[in-house]
């Protein structure tokens, strides 16, 4: 269960960070949850108006963009809280890189400036994960986990007791 100053400190970086949806960043929010807390985070953040995609269900299944867009609700949402399993799906793992280092929404290989391609400008995005599957994270690419470590900031860790 979170206490009052774990609840104030994840509803304050859920409004920051919807308020600075508009902006590009290269990043998203991160949220490290305790497992026996992810039911409640979740609740709070889907009050904030982020829609909750659970990142397990791409496991196996290679998406191109369009179909990424449209199994999210890109459309009908302004933020998104992607559920990170410790084993990062080859579409998620691609979505991250494209998200941090060219600021556009894609889940393809390979890059092209001359694409057509959605911003991240516009939309509210983090991403929640358990401490522990933060600390064994592999990407299915066979990535450095450093790329994970730069796609995430704005941190807020929930299974201490920093924010008692």
């Amino acid at each position: 269960m979170l206490t009052l100053g774990k609840r104030r400190a994840l509803t304050e970086m859920l409004i920051r960070n919807m308020d600075w949806r508009d902006e590009e960043k290269d990043y998203l929010c991160f949220i490290g949850s305790p497992f026996n807390d992810l039911d409640e985070v979740c609740k709070i953040v889907q009050k904030a108006g982020y829609h909750i995609v659970d990142c397990e269900l791409f496991r196996y299944r290679r998406v191109n963009t369009d179909e990424f867009c449209k199994l999210i609700g890109w459309d009908v949402h302004d933020g998104f809280a992607f559920i990170i399993p410790r084993s990062i799906p080859l579409t998620v793992s691609f979505f991250l890189y494209n998200f941090v280092d060219h600021r556009i929404i894609s889940t393809e290989s390979g890059y092209s400036s001359g694409g057509n391609y959605l911003s991240s400008a516009g939309k509210a995005w983090l991403v929640i994960m358990t401490p522990e599957d933060w600390e064994n994270a592999e990407f299915e690419t066979g990535w450095d986990r450093s790329k994970l470590t730069r796609a995430l900031s704005d941190y807020c860790w929930l299974h201490d007791t920093r924010y008692d």
